[in-house]
């Protein structure tokens, strides 16, 4: 005796019991009836979507389905409800349980990605830093590389110390879009007490250099308070950078400020200096502005102009820390205005040293003590020629020395 064929779930294939309406594996209509009152046809195939009498649709979205996977939001709520019933009775999740464990099972996941990827490639931890760990207001982040310092043998004006070039790698680090204004120094004098080289010294190295129109001349009494011309500034000029400090005075700063915040602070190295003055340009160029610097783009002396470019303004003081335009980095009065101070120890010959090892990963400049006991200073200032603000340029000088023409940026660690 032949026995019956099972009938099967058109959708899912899953075998159906005689009288069922609905399958019980994915909650397909066995069959269906058009709802319209005049047509009524019964019989219709599961998959079909319109009476093919009276072209009535079947099945109706009365819901946002958004939640569900396409297959089981293709099933009407009431279809649903009713396969949810089959899938307990057979002690199976509920179809909102399966959907939540779905997510949950994808949020394991990315973080398991995520953490393997941190984990596993540096890259990733660099492009995620300044997200965990986000920089002052103020301070920019220089991408790590290689670059060429020093300046080229064809470089008009350049000096003996810049050369010969050679090939620096440096490693992520932030840098002040500004220099240190008078208003940030004075918080820290403030805060502190602190007497700076130009208060305490006495004999003949006490005070500062100020301008009187015409020359330098060493005055008593002058210290960071004091302008280029020895007044004490106004509340108007606190946005101006602050002058008459010492090597000594701004790493005083950069260790109370670490303090106050809880970060680290420090000068930055001379090579970070100038990586961060050149923002990138492939060919060294005497400035970052290319081939010549125009007394609307720095604060420098102009009646003395680079090469045999057109003369410019001489302002004979400091500008707003602010002004001009920012170079490609987003760094302001790297070129002119004050010379600022580098952690390092200068050495006339360390550039021949570094130019033997190949490249120089994070150079921390010369030796101190026999070889060195000046600190480097670096990007010209308001009192200089356009050749002094070249981006190779660099001098050196006592860690008490000070000047009206002399001033910092820092650099944050994270």
């Amino acid at each position: 005796m032949k026995t019956k064929p099972a009938m099967q779930c058109k959708r899912c294939n899953g075998e159906l019991a005689d009288d069922a309406k609905f399958c019980s594996h994915c909650g397909a209509v066995a069959e269906q009836r058009c709802p319209n009152k005049v047509c009524g046809k019964s019989g219709l195939p599961a998959e079909a979507l319109f009476c093919p009498d009276c072209g009535t649709r079947l099945v109706a979205e009365q819901e946002n389905t958004a939640w569900l996977s396409p297959d089981v939001a293709a099933v009407p709520s009431v279809r649903r409800e009713q396969y949810g019933q089959s899938r307990r009775a057979e002690g199976k999740p509920s179809l909102k349980q399966s959907v939540y464990l779905r997510y949950v099972a994808a949020v394991v996941a990315l973080v398991v990605v995520g953490v393997a990827g941190w984990l596993l490639f540096p890259h990733a931890q660099k492009a995620l830093m300044p997200l965990l760990k986000p920089a002052p207001q103020n301070f920019v982040l220089i991408r790590g590389g290689e670059f060429i310092m020093g300046s080229p043998m064809y470089e008009g004006e350049s000096a003996v110390d810049e050369k010969p070039q050679h090939q620096v790698k440096l490693s992520d680090y932030y840098i002040s879009k500004y220099e240190v204004t008078v208003g940030e120094f004075k918080q820290f004098i403030d805060a502190t007490n602190y007497p700076t080289d130009a208060e305490k010294a006495t004999g003949d190295w006490s005070g500062s250099w100020v301008y009187d129109g015409k020359e330098w001349n060493q005055q008593k009494g002058i210290n960071w308070r004091h302008d280029t011309a020895g007044k004490e500034r106004p509340a108007s000029q606190y946005n101006h950078p602050v002058v008459h400090v010492s090597w000594n005075d701004a790493v005083a700063y950069c260790e109370w400020r670490s303090a106050k915040e809880g970060k680290t602070y420090r000068l930055p190295t001379e090579a970070e200096w100038e990586y961060a003055c050149r923002a990138g340009s492939k060919t060294p160029t005497p400035f970052n502005t290319g081939g010549n610097l125009t007394t609307a783009q720095a604060n420098y002396d102009g009646n003395y102009p680079y090469g045999k470019n057109s003369k410019g303004q001489f302002r004979g003081t400091t500008v707003a820390v602010n002004r001009f335009a920012p170079n490609a980095w987003g760094l302001y009065n790297m070129h002119g205005n004050v010379w600022e101070w580098c952690s390092d120890w200068y050495g006339e010959k360390y550039y021949e040293e570094c130019k033997a090892q190949g490249v120089v990963e994070n150079p921390q400049g010369a030796e101190g003590g026999k070889d060195s006991s000046s600190r480097v200073l670096r990007g010209g200032s308001w009192a200089d020629f356009a050749e002094s603000c070249r981006s190779a340029n660099r001098r050196g000088d006592t860690p008490d020395y000070r000047h009206d023409y002399v001033g910092f940026r820092l650099v944050f660690v994270p």
